[in-house]
């Protein structure tokens, strides 16, 4: 049984049980639509969105990356 499978079933096991078991980090430079459409694309994963979380490295966009992402912070589960 693989990790995420046991993690699964002790999720159904215990209502406590909150942990994230993924972290997505996302590196990020002038990339405001494509990183705009995986934010988006991870919003509509089927996966429970108490498993997993986004962090974004942005390393200096002078876009409007960082604009983009405070829309997203408020109107986001993740």
């Amino acid at each position: 049984m693989s990790n995420l499978k046991k993690v699964t079933q002790a999720d159904i096991n215990k209502d406590n049980f909150e942990s994230v078991i993924l972290s997505i980090v996302i590196p990020s430079y002038n990339s405001v639509k494509l990183l705009s459409r995986c934010i988006n694309a991870l919003e509509n994963q089927s996966a429970k969105k108490k498993f997993f979380e986004i962090a974004i490295a942005d390393d200096g966009s002078t876009d409007e990356t960082l604009e983009m992402l405070g829309t997203f912070k408020p109107r986001s589960e993740l």
